[in-house]
């Protein structure tokens, strides 16, 4: 059978926003919802969803729109967008570094923002509002307009009257009661997904993402009961910043997050799940052990449906041979948006040679080599609003060996002195730095071999990967090409281990 007939991009879009406008209705049918954070997400107590660019944040936002878990539900997805474009990106002279001060105002507007929305789905349903005169002024549209005015004030006492005054309009009370009502017998998921990028250095943008977590936090503890259940998507480039810097209670405000953290079996089962899927749909003729593959069992996955398409092995730059699967996944950040992206570079180029889909060994290797400058740069950007001149910053880890002691660190840093913003360098941020944006990792005592240096990476991890002059440090397999690493080394770095 011949796929060079228009499929492109096999494994579907990276992008899931739009893949869903691509596929509509089809696109419930491709998605994987057995990972491992879908049910979690949906638990009474979480209201927290903390992930990095590409872990699946918008996946999993619209996974809630058609979850069977909580039967006969409602859905609404703010706008987040349209919000920080008309509100919380204006300038305001009431904004300093008084969060204490700042945040709980910012939370009120919150409040009133997500509720608009809420009785704007219910619509008619809320009878206690009179639908002709006063909803408008509970309307999204007429929030944001008042938000608007009060945010750019002067004034800070004006500002916080303001928001309390519509805060404690008699009519708005009366139909959040009867929201509360309904959603009893008839459940609501609401959903604030992320922006793309954060800018650290917006006091208001950051003031207004910490006062979100502040109010989602009282929300959940006040309606999650009540059959209304709030899900904040919170980026993970800037979740530790937020933490530890801005959230003015963290012990009180977060609670039982969820992070979007990838297992190596769960990446296979995804990506080869959506091959699955769009083989299927152009009519290829399996053969029987793939038709009756245990979705549950990594090796039957990997067997049935990885390995005749990709192969069993590749020989890698080194010259000896290496597990495909492996090869691929090492040079990604355990993100389903990379090895999606990998897949299709690989897919792609066995459609121009007419192998699709069984994807010659030449083509993974050539397809990880074609992509993985293009995730290393994609990386950076994501990190160009946390850290500034992060690109100018990086390059001082050019040439390096692929392992290294963790004091060499330090002697680098001091490259990149003038390159950071005044007051802001010190050996220790260049630590965190690196560590933050997962191009330099630790290898923990004992997991070191011959041939095969198991990493661990911060991406991974739910904290903070500090890393000491003492440790044993390698760079990510993803960075090699954009820095020029010295690879001659006979190891390979193995950022994550085994099946997980």
């Amino acid at each position: 059978m011949s796929f060079n007939n228009g499929l492109i991009d096999p494994f579907g879009l990276p992008d899931c926003e739009k893949e869903r406008t691509k596929y509509g209705e089809q696109y419930e049918d491709i998605f994987f919802d057995e990972a491992p954070f879908n049910k979690p997400a949906l638990e009474q107590f979480s209201y927290l969803i903390v992930g990095r660019k590409g872990a699946g944040k918008t996946a999993l936002s619209a996974f809630l729109s058609f979850q069977k878990t909580i039967p006969n539900c409602r859905y609404v997805e703010l706008d987040v967008f349209q919000i920080y474009k008309n509100i919380f990106h204006r300038a305001s002279s009431w904004i300093d570094q008084r969060r204490q001060l700042v945040i709980p105002e910012l939370a009120v507007a919150w409040d009133l923002l997500v509720w608009s929305y809420i009785i704007d789905a219910m619509g008619d349903e809320v009878q206690h509002v009179d639908r002709n005169a006063e909803s408008r002024s509970f309307s999204p549209s007429s929030i944001f307009e008042r938000l608007a005015q009060i945010i750019v004030s002067n004034d800070r006492e004006k500002v916080s009257a303001d928001l309390e005054k519509i805060k404690a309009d008699a009519s708005l009370e009366d139909a959040k009661a009867e929201v509360c009502r309904r959603c009893v017998r008839r459940p609501m998921i609401v959903a604030i997904d992320t922006l793309e990028q954060y800018d650290i250095n917006d006091s208001l943008l950051m003031f207004a993402q910490a006062a979100l977590i502040e109010f989602a936090a009282n929300f959940n503890a006040s309606y999650s009961d009540r059959g209304l259940h709030l899900k904040v998507f919170v980026p993970g480039e800037v979740f530790p910043y937020l933490y530890q810097r801005i959230v003015l209670n963290p012990a009180k405000s977060i609670n039982h997050p969820v992070f979007l953290l990838w297992r190596a079996r769960d990446l296979l089962r995804l990506i080869c799940w959506r091959l699955f899927k769009r083989l299927e749909a152009a009519h290829y003729e399996f053969s029987r052990p793939q038709l009756h593959i245990d979705w549950e069992n990594y090796r039957d996955v990997l067997g049935n449906m990885w390995t005749p398409f990709f192969g069993k092995q590749v020989e890698n730059s080194k010259g000896f041979m290496e597990e495909s699967f492996p090869y691929v996944l090492r040079h990604t950040q355990m993100r389903p948006r990379q090895l999606i992206y990998l897949c299709n570079t690989i897919a792609n180029r066995s459609l121009r040679g007419n192998r699709f889909p069984q994807a010659m060994v030449q083509d993974v290797k050539e397809g990880v080599r074609e992509g993985e400058d293009t995730l290393a740069k994609d990386i950076l950007n994501s990190y160009s609003s946390v850290y500034e001149n992060v690109d100018k910053i990086i390059p001082a880890l050019k040439g390096a060996p692929m392992s290294f002691p963790g004091s060499e660190l330090d002697r680098l840093a001091k490259r990149t002195r003038s390159q950071w913003p005044s007051g802001q360098y010190s050996l220790d941020e260049f630590r965190r730095l690196v560590a933050e944006i997962g191009v330099v990792g630790r290898v923990p005592l004992g997991n070191g071999s011959s041939q095969k240096i198991s990493a661990e990476f911060e991406y991974s991890l739910s904290r903070h990967l500090n890393l000491a002059p003492e440790d044993q440090c390698v760079i990510h397999p993803m960075f090699y090409s954009h820095l020029s690493i010295d690879t001659r080394s006979s190891s390979i770095v193995m950022p994550f281990e085994g099946e997980q």
